[in-house]
């Protein structure tokens, strides 16, 4: 009954514990830190679209009482393509759709 125990343990650790990811390329902006293994041209672009994102949030949200201009970065993590994102993260199927 043991055996079957880690035999069980085993799969369900092989298909929902998050594999490792090591980024290829790192990008600093203003309010973000964007860990990468898509192509530099594509890291970059993502940088722009977020950046125009966060001040269109910022302009907006910024008359709220409790908004916070200081803050630390926001960490996002980019991957090359959805079958590499599927491979890093099996449980979470739902956000690979």
């Amino acid at each position: 009954m043991l055996c079957y125990l880690l035999v069980l343990a085993a799969v369900a650790a092989w298909k929902y514990l998050p594999r490792p990811w090591h980024p290829a390329i790192t990008i600093e902006t203003p309010h973000h830190s964007i860990a990468s293994t898509a192509t530099r041209a594509q890291t970059e672009d993502m940088a722009q679209k977020l950046g125009l994102l966060y001040d269109v949030y910022a302009r907006r949200l910024g008359t709220l009482k409790g908004f916070q201009a200081e803050h630390p970065k926001l960490k996002v993590k980019l991957f090359k393509d959805r079958a590499e994102f599927r491979r890093i993260n099996p449980s979470l199927g739902w956000a690979g759709v």
